[in-house]
Formats: C-alpha cells, structure tokens, sequence
C-alpha cells in the first residue's frame, strides 16, 4: 500500500506525519532520520490496526499545496 506523508521542517527538528493514520507521527534532527522513523511507524501502526480489526486503505485523498499569501 502507498501512504502519503507530509513532512516539513520546523525549528531545529523535522517532522513527519500521515494523514490517513492518525497518531502516526515521527519527529528527528534530520530530514533522512525522520523519513526512517515514519517508515518503521506505519507498518507498526497497520499491524495494530490489524489486530483490532481496522482497516487502513491506504487511498485517502492527500494533497501538498504551497501557497502564497499575500501581505
């Protein structure tokens, strides 16, 4: 399954999260150790789901904008 994960920087830490999963976060000192972590927590996440009978679908409708303000 494909997951779509947001991941942005703030501060002196990156952070990661999936907007399908709720609660599946991940928060790092660099952008490559973030993306480990929400990789290792997704699958964690689904098994536990699994075990309760919930079914992530993994087809959620994500969408990264940037937009522009203005002043």
């Amino acid at each position: 399954m494909t997951y779509g994960v947001i991941i942005h920087k703030a501060g002196e830490s990156w952070n990661a999260y999936v907007p399908e999963l709720n609660g599946v976060v991940a928060a790092a000192a660099t952008r490559e150790r973030v993306i480990e972590l929400i990789s290792e927590a997704i699958p964690l996440h689904l098994r536990e789901l699994a075990k309760t009978g919930d079914i992530a679908s993994g087809h959620g409708a994500s969408e990264a904008l940037t937009l522009a303000i203005p002043a």
